[in-house]
């Protein structure tokens, strides 16, 4: 039976990835990945911050709508094809 985390140790979130926990520790030190320290040596990883580490969402521009680079015409200036 599988419950839904709302936490993982840097230990329990390398296993659920498949990953080494030196991988994970690197991702906490480089502040990449949100974690709170228990005690020295422990960190608490919350559900909802691997969430938004492993899947970030694409950067928005305020106020910007997104546009396309012009392209250059295929015809010539009379409006017929190329050679």
């Amino acid at each position: 039976m599988h419950t839904e985390r709302s936490g993982f140790s840097v230990a329990a979130l390398a296993r659920e990835l498949r990953t080494s926990k030196s991988t994970i520790a690197a991702e906490i030190r480089s502040g990449r990945l949100r974690a709170a320290r228990i005690g020295k040596r422990r960190y608490l990883i919350l559900a909802k911050d691997v969430e938004a580490w492993a899947f970030p969402s694409p950067p928005r521009e305020l106020g910007r709508q997104p546009t396309l680079p012009s392209l250059p015409s295929i015809g010539g200036s009379d409006g017929t094809q190329g050679p």
